[in-house]
């Protein structure tokens, strides 16, 4: 602890230093530090420090510091990889197989929805998160409710618009984030999987009657699920500009506040 006291004394201005490192040393010599020591020299020298530096200095210290600062944060935070697959739809007959010219936006967009919610259910997730062990932290034998929102929120549908001259949604991309890049990849690969089977469902219920008729949608992968290579997230050019952004402001703030007092200080003198 001596140590880490006698480092910390070095971050005092040098003027402070010539005067009093000596009876600083002697007074370490003579007393059993603690850790609460360690923090009120280094309060001590980074308000001395703000003190005696200029509004310049202390705006550049300020920037330095909320730089390094995001940039820490940005290495320390888990990354985050996307696996995406494109899923494109024909519709070019009816439930029971007759062929159609075309199909209205809503019949699609709500065959979507109603996909995606059988999808999303509980007992179609529940399998993949026990198969990849996901959310071990969240979720044990039976995952909880707040591991199955987790994986809900990892999954996102954007669809894919054709061009105005043949109007219609030709397909949709599948999402899924995830730490780790392979097991992003496998993840989305069942989740297209289980697109697909609960479009077969639907249509075999449609021609069998069991369910209302809906137009024939045939599910084909395009573009299968892919190993991400780079993460989404943390973008680190973007913390870094944060970090200077707020360190810019903090030291602006914290120069003017310096001013001010030695303003009121030399005031009273």
């Amino acid at each position: 602890m001596k140590r880490i006291l006698k480092f910390l004394a070095r971050l005092y201005p040098s003027a402070w230093r010539n005067r009093y490192a000596a009876e600083f040393e002697a007074l370490l010599e003579d007393r059993t530090p603690r850790a609460r020591d360690a923090f009120d020299v280094l309060i001590g020298a980074l308000t001395m420090q703000m003190t005696t530096l200029s509004f310049v200095r202390i705006t550049l210290a300020s920037c330095v510091f909320g730089l390094l600062a995001a940039l820490a944060i940005s290495f320390a935070v888990p990354p985050k990889y996307v696996s995406q697959a494109l899923i494109l739809v024909d519709v070019s007959a009816d439930g029971a197989g007759h062929p159609i010219s075309n199909a209205s936006q809503n019949d699609i967009d709500a065959m979507l929805r109603n996909t995606l919610e059988e999808v999303l259910s509980r007992s179609s997730l529940v399998p993949i998160m026990q198969k990849y062990n996901l959310y071990s932290n969240e979720s044990a034998a039976a995952p909880s409710d707040a591991a199955i929102i987790q994986m809900r929120k990892s999954i996102s549908i954007e669809s894919v618009r054709s061009a105005s001259s043949s109007p219609g949604l030709p397909g949709f991309i599948v999402y899924f984030t995830y730490p780790d890049p392979h097991i992003a990849q496998q993840v989305d690969g069942d989740l297209v999987s289980l697109f697909a089977q609960a479009n077969l469902r639907r249509r075999i219920a449609s021609v069998s009657g069991d369910g209302p008729p809906q137009p024939g949608e045939t599910f084909s992968v395009l573009d299968a699920p892919n190993l991400p290579q780079k993460p989404s997230f943390p973008k680190r050019g973007l913390f870094g500009a944060g970090g200077l952004l707020v360190g810019l402001i903090g030291g602006v703030v914290v120069a003017a506040i310096m001013g001010w007092r030695r303003r009121l200080t030399a005031a009273a003198d």
